[in-house]
């Protein structure tokens, strides 16, 4: 009985704990997700903030967002914006806590100003013009002396729609000015960091990008690094911050480039935060003829070049076809961008034995930029950087061969144990010696081992010519030993050293919690290692008002 007693305190306790632990995330965060009120889709990079406060995130790629519950303390009304859309201010008092709150945001439509003057329409300036009076006022519009701000930054791939490999940080930025290179000058302190293990994580993926053998890579683009972490690649990939500086094609230098790579057009006005807009469009082409030897892109397209050069196969030899298009929104009255949108995709066809067919539109990179007017200059709001890689993956693969001069075989060491369609496993191996193919006197395995036996007398000229001895690693190479497969499955059907690659998108991100009105170089003690990951042991220094800042984790599963 007392034994009984016992065990059912220890249960009261833990249901008492468990609802504790609960309550205490129920009421952490207040959860919401914006949409469209019309179509009801999600509206991405909205801006959410304490009215009046430099305190806000910006919402997820499903619309969802998530804002501590300690700070309804310190504001009662939540501003919620977006680009095309109406503002919305919502009091703390209508938001549920124990459910996401449905937030829907009205379009807005703009149109172009017809202005009368003296009986005649007053003509707004060419698109050329616009951009060329804005690229001479960026030294006056962007800070040129040390600023600062801190944070959520987060790096993360999708793999069929669900999130992995998600790298989250509250990060200060502390930026000497404009006029220098950022890659240089600039310094990030991390204020804290982790890599979520919530979501799958898959090292293959993490690795780096390696056009040369293409274990991973971006297909017809470049995505340039200099060797830097995630959160490094994706300052770099900021064109207003870099204008002077090389950054994605066709975008380049940005002061140099666009008006040279771009078609322009004055497309509509719109308004942000009160501050009225011109939206002009940005669009370009260019097709990469495969029958070149060396396509001719110059500064166009930057390092491509270099990238064909090491991979001319019969998958270049058809035309590449790429098309780059975005939106600039631009103040009428100071000439400063507020935002950028840019999206290079690629269009190209794939010959087929009835001609050339339409390929799927793919998505290479995905630029969304904003900047926010703070004491007469433009800081970061936030940037998103999105590309797409292809993974080489072969889950059923060869992982080392090794020729036996006792046995006069080769061993072929196997990841997976085989499963063989036909009695006689000659039948599922061809074996070719300098480009010379030969029968094979037979063919066996041994649990994740297939041994293949040359006729004596192949092997004999092969052992003369290699000069081996004993059990030797070998290198496949194409011009002495190769090895083709037919009818080798695993256990899950897959084919026997057959190579495929996985599709995934990549994501890097940044979005300003605050900007500092005073701020100071990180000491070079805790100043973030650029070249290293954020979550591998990287100097960590929390603030004393580091509870004003949160994570603001993705909720959902992206379908």
């Amino acid at each position: 009985m007392e034994q009984l007693f016992k065990y059912c305190c220890l249960l009261f306790f833990l249901f008492q704990f468990s609802f504790s632990v609960f309550s205490q995330n129920e009421k952490e965060f207040i959860e919401g997700v914006v949409s469209d009120a019309q179509t009801g889709e999600a509206v991405v990079f909205a801006t959410i903030k304490l009215k009046n406060k430099a305190l806000g995130v910006v919402s997820n790629l499903d619309g969802s967002f998530r804002i501590p519950m300690r700070f309804k303390s310190i504001g009662d009304t939540i501003s919620i914006s977006c680009l095309g859309y109406k503002k919305k201010d919502i009091l703390w008092s209508t938001l549920l806590q124990d459910q996401e709150n449905q937030i829907k945001l009205e379009p807005e439509i703009f149109a172009l100003d017809g202005t009368v003057l003296l009986g005649k329409k007053k003509k707004p300036p060419t698109a050329r013009k616009i951009i060329k009076r804005t690229i001479e006022n960026i030294p006056k519009n962007y800070p040129h002396e040390l600023f600062g701000y801190v944070g959520y930054y987060r790096d993360y791939q999708l793999k069929n729609g669900n999130y992995i490999n998600l790298n989250e940080a509250i990060i200060k930025i502390a930026d000497q000015g404009f006029q220098y290179n950022d890659w240089d000058i600039t310094r990030a302190q991390i204020f804290d960091y982790k890599a979520n293990e919530k979501f799958p994580r898959d090292s293959l993926a993490d690795n780096i990008y390696d056009y040369k053998s293409k274990n991973k890579f971006v297909e017809n683009a470049v995505i340039q690094s200099f060797g830097g972490n995630e959160i490094s690649i994706l300052r770099i990939h900021d064109p207003i911050r870099n204008y002077n500086v090389n950054t994605f094609s066709f975008i380049n230098r940005f002061n140099q480039d666009l008006l040279k790579n771009h078609s322009l057009q004055l497309i509509r006005d719109n308004e942000i935060s009160g501050e009225p807009m011109y939206v002009i469009g940005i669009e370009a082409d260019i097709t990469i003829s495969g029958d070149n030897d060396k396509p001719s892109l110059a500064a166009r397209y930057t390092d491509f070049n270099s990238v064909f050069d090491q991979n001319k196969s019969k998958e270049y030899k058809e035309p590449i076809r790429l098309k780059g298009r975005g939106l600039l929104y631009i103040n009428k009255r100071t000439y400063a961008i507020y935002r950028l949108e840019y999206t290079m995709l690629d269009l190209s066809r794939k010959k087929t034995k009835s001609g050339y067919s339409q390929k799927k539109r793919i998505t290479l990179f995905d630029l969304v930029l904003e900047y926010q007017e703070y004491q007469g200059k433009m800081y970061p709001n936030y940037i998103s950087f999105q590309n797409t890689f292809k993974l080489k993956s072969a889950d059923f693969r060869v992982e080392k061969i090794e020729l036996d001069l006792e046995e006069k075989c080769f061993i072929l060491q196997l990841n997976k144990l085989p499963i063989f369609t036909s009695k006689d496993l000659r039948n599922h191996v061809d074996f070719t010696y300098k480009g010379q193919k030969f029968p094979l006197k037979q063919v066996a395995t041994i649990e994740k081992q297939l041994r293949v036996f040359p006729t004596e007398e192949v092997f004999e000229i092969m052992v003369k010519t290699l000069d081996l001895s004993g059990k030797t690693p070998l290198k496949r190479n194409k011009r002495s030993v190769e090895f083709e497969f037919s009818g080798i499955r695993d256990r899950y059907g897959n084919l026997l050293d057959v190579v495929d690659f996985i599709d995934y998108e990549q994501y890097r991100e940044f979005f300003v919690h605050r900007i500092l009105s005073e701020t100071s170089l990180p000491s070079l003690k805790t100043t973030m290692d650029k070249n290293r990951p954020i979550y591998k042991n990287q100097p960590v220094e929390k603030p004393t008002d580091f509870d004003s800042f949160w994570m603001n984790t993705p909720l959902k599963k992206t379908q």
